[in-house]
């Protein structure tokens, strides 16, 4: 009886953790804006924020420079948040067309990417 009830438990509770279908997360890339120009050795800011309708698992935010160097790569920790908000600077030294990338995740292997290109002259 008692192996019973322990497994009707577990079964019960995992069934309550489903809300129904879940959705990818959803990602604002708040800075740069797309196609804005910049100054050689001007400074970047990249941020902007990421939410999930469960909780966020993995991501990466990534800056990559003309003839594809990638300048900044940060794989921030957002285990279980239900938001999370990204801010990074760099110094754009080299003329050219840049590009974010900006990957979320979440737990149930849902993934969203977002990508904004900006230029320094």
């Amino acid at each position: 009886n008692f192996k019973i009830i322990i497994t009707l438990s577990l079964f019960l509770l995992a069934a309550s953790c489903k809300k129904g279908k879940n959705e990818a997360p959803e990602i604002t890339i708040a800075s740069p804006t797309a196609n804005q120009a910049f100054t050689a050795g001007a400074t970047v800011n990249v941020s902007g924020t990421a939410t999930d309708d469960e909780a966020l698992h993995e991501a990466s935010v990534l800056v990559i420079a003309p003839a594809n160097d990638t300048i900044l790569k940060e794989y921030p920790t957002v285990h279980s948040e239900a938001s999370y908000s990204f801010n990074y600077s760099i110094t754009a030294t080299n003329t050219g067309t840049y590009q974010v990338q900006v990957v979320f995740a979440d737990h149930d292997g849902e993934e969203t990417k977002k990508e904004v290109t900006f230029s320094v002259n």
